[in-house]
């Protein structure tokens, strides 16, 4: 399964996702184990304001929990974004060549299809 995926997965059925499922998908999205006590993990990333606390009750994720990590990719990924967008601007005032897009698969995809959607820019003379 592949991020997009699992995230599909874990926002469809929030009331039925194991502790351990949820913990593997938190790191394979980026957030590294930082500690806990008992039945508690907590999860940090860089860049993330967020600190993910999850608690394991008879191997089932708390709902809510489950929602918060999803809340969590959503607005980084709304972040991601914003900071694309501001930059292509930025670069097409500047007539900036812009790099056909590279990286992780999801935000690949994402960035294929906000280039795709600009409209074409005007060609500078002489080019």
């Amino acid at each position: 399964m592949n991020k997009k995926e699992i995230y599909e997965e874990l926002k469809k059925n929030p009331k039925n996702v194991r502790f351990e499922r949820l913990c593997k998908a938190a790191e394979l999205f980026g957030f590294r184990f930082r500690g806990g006590k008992g039945s508690h993990r907590v999860y940090v990333k860089d860049g993330v304001q967020e600190i993910l606390n999850f608690q394991n009750v008879k191997g089932m994720a708390k709902p809510y929990q489950v929602r918060q990590f999803g809340e969590t990719e959503k607005k980084a990924l709304k972040e991601i974004m914003t900071a694309i967008e501001l930059w292509l601007e930025t670069a097409e005032k500047e007539g900036r060549e812009i790099p056909q897009p590279a990286g992780k698969e999801l935000l690949k995809a994402i960035v294929d299809e906000k280039i795709t959607s600009r409209p074409p820019r005007p060609q500078r003379a002489g080019a």
